[in-house]
C-alpha cells in the first residue's frame, strides 16, 4: 500500500477512488486544487511580472493579458482564477508603480541639474527668483516621490509577507489532508487484514471438518 508522505514529496493528483469515503473524496479533491494552485503560481509569477514591467503598456492592454493568463472570475461559481496569482497581481502592480515613479524622479533629477546650471550662469535678478522657484517645486517633487517609493515598498513587503504566510498555511492543511487520507488508507488496510484473518480461520476450520469427516467415513466403512 502506497502511502502519500508530504507535500514536498507529493508531486501529482491523488486519485479518487469510489470506494473513499465522502471526507475523503473533498479532501483529495481540495488537497488536489491547493496543489494545482501551488505549482501554477510557481509556473506563472514571472509571466505576471513580463505584463507589468512594460511601462509602455496601457491599463486596458494590462488587464486583457492578466485575464488571458488568470482567467476572469476570482470567486463564485465560475471562478477560475488561481488567489495566490491573483494576489501576486497586485503586488506586481505596485511594483510597476514604483517603476513609473522613479523614471519620473529620473527625469526630475535632470531638470534639477539643469535649472541648477542655469542658476548658477544668470545673472539677472528676476530670472534667478523664477529659476530657484522652480528648482524648489523640483526638490519638493522629489520628496514627495521619495516618500510615495518608501510607502508602496512597505505596502509591497507587507502584502508579500502575508501571501507567503498563507501559502505556508495551505501547505499545512495539505499536510492535514494527507494525514487524512493516509488514516483512511490504513483503516482499510487493517479491515482487509482482518476480513483475510477470519477467512482464514474458516479456510481451517472446513478443512479440520472436512478431515474429521473422511476420518469418521473410513471408520465406519472398516
Amino acid at each position: 500500500m502506497r502511502y502519500l508522505k508530504t507535500y514536498t514529496k507529493f508531486n501529482e493528483k491523488v486519485e479518487i477512488n469510489d470506494t473513499d469515503t465522502e471526507d475523503v473524496k473533498m479532501s483529495k479533491e481540495k488537497m488536489n486544487k491547493l496543489e494545482g494552485y501551488m505549482t501554477e503560481y510557481t509556473q506563472k509569477k514571472s509571466q505576471i511580472d513580463a505584463i507589468f514591467k512594460d511601462l509602455k503598456k496601457d491599463d486596458k492592454q494590462i488587464s486583457t493579458e492578466l485575464q488571458n493568463l488568470l482567467g476572469k472570475e476570482d470567486a463564485g461559481e465560475g471562478a477560475d482564477r488561481n488567489p495566490f496569482l491573483v494576489d501576486y497581481a497586485e503586488v506586481s502592480k505596485m511594483m510597476r508603480k514604483i517603476d513609473d515613479i522613479q523614471n519620473k524622479r529620473a527625469l526630475d533629477k535632470i531638470k534639477l541639474d539643469d535649472f541648477n546650471q542655469q542658476l548658477s550662469l544668470t545673472k539677472d535678478a528676476d530670472v534667478k527668483v523664477n529659476i530657484s522657484s522652480t528648482i524648489s517645486d523640483i526638490n519638493n517633487r522629489l520628496a514627495n516621490k521619495s516618500k510615495e517609493i518608501a510607502e508602496l515598498q512597505k505596502e509591497i513587503d507587507e502584502k508579500k509577507k502575508d501571501l507567503e504566510q498563507k501559502m505556508v498555511e495551505q501547505k499545512k492543511e495539505i499536510d492535514e489532508f494527507i494525514k487524512k487520507i493516509n488514516d483512511e488508507e490504513q483503516k482499510k488496510e487493517k479491515m482487509w487484514f482482518f476480513v483475510f484473518y477470519i477467512y482464514t480461520k474458516i479456510k481451517k476450520i472446513e478443512i479440520i471438518w472436512l478431515f474429521k469427516l473422511e476420518n469418521t467415513k473410513d471408520q465406519e466403512s472398516s
